[in-house]
């Protein structure tokens, strides 16, 4: 292999690896997002005065909200996916929101991890780039 092989190897595997990187990274962003709208649910959920709130705001999404009453007493309807819902009583919903919770928390700490290996190649390589580079 020539030294203009290897310099055309090192140079696909640092785009590989920023494409990795930049995924990863956005992974991260998009998990990271649904894990705030369960942990809104959940404080909204555990809030006290819930019970006593005559009115809330709930979002349609889009900024757009309407005013409704929360009753604790109630089942909630939870989506659970391909337009399937089911209802379950704020305490299970509360279990079922800490869980999913926890499971981003861990994906999160997995992509994080991914990263900190990608990260630490493409340096890997950059370093050894200018080391060849000094030498000539």
């Amino acid at each position: 292999m020539t030294e203009n092989d290897q310099g055309i190897n090192a140079n696909e595997e640092l785009q590989y690896l920023q494409n990795v990187i930049d995924s990863t990274d956005k992974q991260i962003s998009v998990i990271s997002k649904g894990a705030d709208d369960y942990l809104r649910a959940l404080s909204v959920l555990e809030e006290a005065n819930i019970e006593k709130a005559t009115e809330v705001r709930v979002s349609l999404g889009g900024g757009v909200f309407v005013k409704a009453k929360i009753e604790n007493s109630k089942p909630l309807i939870i989506p659970i996916g391909s337009g399937v819902f089911i209802e379950e009583t704020p305490e299970q919903t509360k279990v079922r929101l800490r869980t999913s919770i926890k499971e981003i928390s861990s994906t999160v700490e997995n992509l994080n991890a991914q990263r900190k290996i990608a990260v630490s190649r493409y340096e890997g390589i950059i370093s050894m780039m200018r080391e060849e580079s000094n030498r000539k």
